[in-house]
């Protein structure tokens, strides 16, 4: 079996490594890069496959572990993965189309193509779909919230279902950026609307065909059979690995299978044409606020930096898929990751890879720390704070003192800035929290602190129900602690943190604020990295 496999490997580095022109240079490459992925060198373990480019060539390319680790396959450059949400860059290139083609305009309602759509306060466009600013429920929670598993069969139509069935927004359109897979299913039903044509089908007709891009697809049908798609783990054990079942069909958010071999060519594309093909530069534009604030996501991919070198990137995570890809376009050069492994660092080993290619001009993250500054007066705001629209903040905790955290779900660590009473996320200086003489404010959001009195444990008790689910959940008693449960999930623990607000015990039930009235309970609100108000009202029991 040793030698089977070994034989296998050296075959496929013979025929799959990019020659360059200079070969003590491709030597070189693959010697450290083989040295960074050397877990991934055995009999018995995931991997992933790696693509480099520079200018129109590949210049590095070659596949680690095993694909299947029950029929010994190894991952080669061909090898297809799910790539999870990096099928968003996609999914924004055909809106892209219709947009230079005069179909759609940005500024356009998206009720006039989803009738379905209820209807809210405020407009949603089709430009606050692509920049993620749309206020729309993330599908992931929600669905899980309203009982799902994230194993169950999750199809493209119960998705859209959910986003016609949301009663509210997160908050007013336009005025944040917040993260949502929901907006870009529905920007992919709104290109296949005005396309005329199933979406998977367009896709591959005005991308995947004309790039070349053979082995890539979006998936609309879960029981499809895909040549050589590998097969996703997680570890168990130091020995011993689990497979994952992967039943999503979210077309446009995810749900798209590819290899390394056919994103380095899209990559190219998208570098080669980033200033001449209209299309191709629409794509780096990056989303507005309404007031006037530029954020970091343009259409399916970040602006950032990476040691100080601006880079285009996205991620994809799902059912133990982890991709990546980068550009960096001061230096015409880019690179893909993608894995079968959920414990894969992305990040870390992107970084790396880049840094051999880039070697001088690029540094790795934790090469630069900063010395975080502790103070006495942000440690005496420590407490539970709502803000207007409705949001938890959460100021310190008994393991760290510096800790801001959102919704249950986002946790930054804060530093002092140079001011007194201003604070800023280490990870994230553009969330600024400030204090003004009794009054506290969070990028210009007024933060009320909760109060610290409880009802009594008997007051919560009950059955809730969510009109927009369509789900029931009930709150019990048990051993002088708050319980919550439904027909699919439960018991979760409510653990209290002041006032009416509660932590709940998964990732979906973040944080839980009930709601009343004269009468007392009325329902509740389930708040969660992307999800916020999403609404239960107390009921008879059933």
């Amino acid at each position: 079996m040793k030698q089977s496999f070994l034989g296998l490997v050296l075959v496929y580095i013979f025929y799959c490594c990019s020659p360059i022109e200079n070969p003590q240079q491709v030597n070189k490459f693959e010697s450290e890069l083989d040295a960074i992925f050397a877990e991934f060198q055995n009999e018995a373990s995931p991997g992933c496959a790696i693509a480099v480019f520079q200018g129109d060539k590949v210049v590095f390319q070659k596949g680690y572990g095993l694909a299947n680790i029950e029929n010994n396959v190894p991952i080669t450059t061909s090898t297809t993965f799910d790539i999870a949400s990096v099928s968003k860059q996609f999914t924004a290139y055909a809106a892209a189309l219709l947009l230079e083609q005069g179909k759609i305009a940005l500024t356009d309602d998206i009720k006039m193509y989803f009738p379905e759509l209820n209807d809210f306060p405020h407009h949603i466009t089709i430009d606050q779909l692509i920049h993620h600013t749309s206020g729309l429920r993330d599908w992931p929670q929600t669905l899980a919230v309203a009982g799902w598993s994230m194993e169950d069969e999750l199809t493209y139509e119960q998705i859209l279902r959910m986003a016609f069935a949301q009663k509210d927004l997160n908050y007013e359109p336009g005025t944040e950026y917040s993260y949502t897979n929901t907006g870009y299913v529905l920007l992919a039903e709104l290109v296949s609307r005005v396309a005329e044509e199933p979406f998977h089908s367009y896709i591959n007709k005005v991308v995947f065909e004309p790039l070349g891009m053979k082995n890539s697809l979006f998936n609309n049908d879960i029981h499809s059979v895909i040549a050589g798609k590998a097969q996703s783990y997680y570890k168990v054990d130091s020995a011993t690995h689990g497979s994952y079942a992967n039943t999503t069909t979210a077309m446009g958010s995810s749900s798209m299978v590819s290899t390394v071999e056919d994103l380095a060519k899209w990559l190219m594309f998208l570098s080669k044409n980033r200033l001449d093909d209209p299309v191709v530069s629409r794509l780096h534009d990056r989303g507005l606020l309404t007031n006037g604030d530029s954020i970091h996501y343009a259409y399916g991919v970040w602006f950032e930096e990476s040691g100080d070198l601006p880079v285009i990137t996205h991620t994809g995570s799902w059912a133990g898929f982890r991709a990546m890809t980068m550009r960096f376009p001061t230096k015409d050069f880019g690179l893909v990751i993608l894995s079968n492994y959920a414990g894969f660092d992305r990040y870390g080993y992107a970084e790396k890879v880049a840094k051999v290619f880039l070697t001088d001009d690029y540094y790795l993250s934790d090469e630069k720390t900063e010395e975080l500054l502790l103070s006495d007066r942000y440690q005496r705001l420590a407490g539970a704070y709502v803000s207007s629209p409705t949001r938890i903040y959460e100021l310190g905790s008994d393991d760290n003192p510096m800790k801001l955290s959102i919704d249950g779900a986002f946790e930054y660590t804060m530093v002092a800035a140079d001011s007194e009473g201003e604070f800023f996320a280490s990870e994230d200086p553009t969330l600024l929290l400030k204090q003004k003489g009794t009054t506290l404010s969070i990028n210009g959001q007024p933060l009320e602190k909760i109060k610290t009195e409880r009802l009594p444990l008997g007051d919560y008790t009950g059955t809730y129900f969510s009109d927009e689910l369509q789900m029931m959940y009930k709150v019990v008693i048990q051993d002088e602690q708050l319980f919550m449960s439904c027909l699919r999930h439960g018991p979760v623990t409510l653990r209290p943190i002041a006032g009416n607000l509660f932590a709940g015990g998964e990732w979906f039930l973040g944080r839980i604020l009930f709601t009343t009235t004269a009468d007392g309970i009325s329902g509740f609100q389930v708040f969660g990295g992307r999800v916020r108000r999403l609404h239960f009202r107390k009921v008879q029991s059933w």
